[in-house]
């Protein structure tokens, strides 16, 4: 059984990620900044390519998701 796991890293880790072999569903979670967009996407299709089904979930333009988190619900 494969459990979700979340992955908060900086974008050249996440270039770097190692799949497991066994291929799941993904999903990307990218800071809102062009670095964090490119990552996600290279990881994207590294993930596709592998068999793995993959979701993209793109923070909002200039912003990261723990900016979004931390508010509490506030307007971000």
């Amino acid at each position: 059984m494969v459990s979700p796991a979340p992955l908060a890293t900086a974008s050249t880790a996440m270039r770097g990620l190692r799949l497991p072999p066994e291929a799941g569903r993904l999903t990307i979670a990218p800071d809102g900044d062009p670095a964090g967009r490119a990552a996600a996407h290279d990881l994207a299709e590294r993930a596709h390519a592998s068999g793995w089904a993959v979701s993209l979930l793109p923070a909002p333009e200039g912003r990261d998701w723990n900016d979004i988190l931390t508010k509490k619900g506030e307007l971000a």
